[in-house]
């Protein structure tokens, strides 16, 4: 009996040492073409409950078509998945519509699929490295709704982990992304696992993943697909989570805490920091979502200039191009973001040089 023990011991030691190797070694190389992983950052078989490293960093090249450099001003757009315009070409994103309709400024894509407030702030420093930037403009996303949420947590309850756990799952498939979730806390190895262990909707995160996109075709279908996608596990059982920690003022102060960090390390650098509101499905669905309220209430704490979108896309909530998945804008999204910041960027630019002169 002591050897079947210790050999059943020895074998689970050994099945969890070839996940962690995979996923470290293969699985994020591989899944994601502009990030860097640096498996060495984080503790073998601990729970990544510590957000003050993350093993994922931003590359030496971006996410952009055209060539950048030689303008008057540098601006370095920061963010997740929708920065870095996830499911749509290049040459449709915003960044690159913002590059190509204008020649006083140089827009920099520093986006990186999974990231939220919390890593962009830690990965801050090496923007400044990689370009002349002026100004940081940074995309509120899902992922500081998602993978931010923990962490504002953590600061209230130790144990507050377990408002995100995934406990409905069953069997060793249910068994082995429970493990994952606790393990690894980015939704990058999440999206991932979700999509190869048969999660309820993997389509939901096809965006980061390069899974095959929704797409829609039919006008009538449109609106009825991505609701039915966004109904997933983390969705419909989180979402409601979410929505009701935002309503605590305590994670209003919280959040406003991480803002104005980010604009103290903006500002350390001697350049200006714009926050935008952008897109997720859900919120605009909604229309009565807790969480753009509390994006404001936290960025006017922190003295934060921002560019609310929210109103936008729900003004094309019904228009199928908007989409490209439930968390991310399609072409029209994009579209609609360039044309909306680009005056905003333009008469910030304006004023802060005729205050300067």
């Amino acid at each position: 009996m002591k050897t079947l023990i210790i050999s059943f011991t020895l074998c689970a030691v050994c099945a969890l040492a070839a996940v962690e190797f995979g996923v470290r070694r293969w699985v994020l190389p591989q899944n994601f073409l502009y990030i860097q992983v640096n498996p060495d950052t984080s503790p073998f078989f601990g729970l990544v409950d510590r957000y003050d490293v993350f093993p994922v960093s931003i590359r030496d090249h971006r996410h952009e078509g055209a060539q950048r450099g030689g303008r008057r001003s540098g601006i370095a757009f920061v963010g997740d998945s929708v920065t870095f315009c996830a499911n749509v070409k290049i040459e449709d994103c915003f960044v690159e519509q913002l590059q190509n309709s204008q020649t006083l400024f140089d827009a920099y894509n520093f986006g990186v699929p999974g990231y939220g407030i919390v890593q962009v702030e830690q990965q801050l420093d090496k923007v400044f490295e990689k370009a002349p930037i002026d100004w940081v403009v940074y995309t509120f996303n899902f992922n500081d709704i998602h993978s931010a949420a923990p962490v504002l947590l953590t600061l209230l309850e130790p144990e507050s982990d377990r408002l995100v756990a995934l406990e409905d799952y069953q069997g060793p498939k249910g068994s082995l992304k429970k493990y994952l979730r606790r393990y690894y806390q980015t939704p990058l190895v999440l999206n991932y696992f979700y999509s190869t262990l048969s999660a309820p909707t993997p389509e939901v995160f096809s965006g980061a993943v390069g899974a095959k996109s929704l797409a829609p075709k039919p006008q009538q279908d449109c609106l009825a697909t991505m609701k039915t996608a966004a109904q997933g596990y983390l969705y419909r059982t989180l979402f409601p989570v979410w929505e009701k920690m935002y309503t605590d003022p305590k994670v209003v102060e919280k959040l406003s805490g991480a803002f104005a960090r980010l604009k103290n390390k903006v500002e350390a650098h001697g350049a200006r920091l714009v926050v935008i509101a952008s897109y997720d499905f859900l919120i605009v669905d909604k229309k009565n979502s807790a969480i753009p309220e509390a994006f404001r209430l936290a960025t006017e704490q922190a003295g934060i200039d921002t560019v609310n979108l929210y109103p936008l896309f729900a003004s094309h909530y019904s228009e199928c191009s908007m989409y490209s998945d439930p968390g991310h804008p399609g072409k029209l999204g994009h579209r609609l973001l360039a044309r909306r910041l680009l005056p905003e960027i333009l008469n910030r630019l304006d004023r802060h040089r005729a205050g300067s002169s």
